[in-house]
């Protein structure tokens, strides 16, 4: 039962840590008058992918890469069904923006690279650099061709934001450890591979951030910085937490658990194109997100 509370606690202590730090980066954006989109699909989408990435180096540095396959994967279904599932049941989600044309691909080439790396279900030290070369060209391209759009006039420099930066990157750091080492406690007590403890339980709890940004971005409307930040922290997941995690070892986990959830990642993200051609997402569209979700969770199990 330890475990448990551990593990609550730490994940809690992980989330509020990473929201300092990108309530902090957000208001650093401002001041330099950054758009909402390049806001969304770089800080905030950094600032909610802290937990995956720090989750996942303590992961390699236990001895347990399953689990950073997992948690990537899982965050990267839950970001696209669960969190915009979700977001989509409560508000439908309109922009003004061509997504399909100018940030799908980069999410496709990002799940697609995924596949690429995976196919001999494991990342080595090269392919993890080739990985991080692919997020910088990524991150250079969406600068590029969204620095004109929706532009802010710039905020003035608030001095608490420097502390309450550095105090949610200790935080981050710390909680990390624990809920690595309540996650591999939870995992022998209950019997359970790595990749399925990371996939359910840290994929699930480090999604939370982006469920909350959705939601108060829609409600707010700022449908650019929502879809801005699912597909920045999705191609983030991929391309960084992957690719740095390899840096420490070779990451790896079971075939059975890849061949699975490869699949589910590119087919929600081929969904994903298909409901934003419109340049919406109804309801109807929301709910269907949310059954695949519980489909592809059946699956895998």
């Amino acid at each position: 039962m330890l475990e448990y509370i551990i593990f609550i606690l730490s994940l809690a202590a992980l989330l509020y840590s990473a929201k300092l730090i990108t309530d902090s980066a957000i208001h650093f954006a401002k001041v330099l008058g950054a758009s909402d989109f390049i806001v969304g699909a770089t800080v905030v989408a950094l600032g909610t992918s802290l937990p995956e990435l720090t989750s996942s180096i303590e992961a390699m540095r236990s001895g347990l890469p399953g689990i950073v396959i997992g948690d990537v994967i899982g965050s990267n279904i839950a970001n696209i069904a669960l969190v915009l599932g979700i977001t989509s049941i409560f508000y439908i989600i309109k922009t003004k923006r061509n997504i399909l044309k100018k940030d799908i691909p980069f999410l496709f080439i990002s799940a697609f690279a995924t596949l690429v790396v995976l196919i001999d279900f494991k990342i080595t030290l090269i392919e993890g650099i080739l990985l991080l070369a692919t997020y910088i060209a990524y991150l250079a391209y969406s600068i590029k061709i969204h620095k004109d759009h929706d532009r802010h006039k710039k905020a003035k420099l608030k001095p608490s934001s420097i502390p309450l930066f550095f105090i949610g990157v200790a935080g981050i750091i710390y909680s990390a450890k624990y809920l690595i080492s309540s996650s591999t406690l939870i995992m022998s007590s209950l019997g359970i591979s790595e990749a399925i403890i990371g996939f359910i339980l840290i994929a699930i709890g480090t999604s939370l951030p982006e469920l909350a940004t959705s939601l108060v971005a829609a409600r707010k409307g700022k449908t650019d910085l929502m879809i801005g930040d699912i597909i920045g922290s999705n191609t983030f997941n991929s391309l960084v937490v992957l690719g740095a995690s390899s840096f420490i070892e070779t990451v790896s986990a079971p075939s059975s658990f890849i061949t699975a959830a490869i699949p589910s990642m590119l087919l929600l993200t081929v969904f994903l194109a298909y409901v934003v051609y419109d340049k919406k997402i109804t309801k109807l569209e929301g709910a269907t997100l949310l059954a695949l979700y519980i489909i592809i969770l059946a699956v895998i199990l």
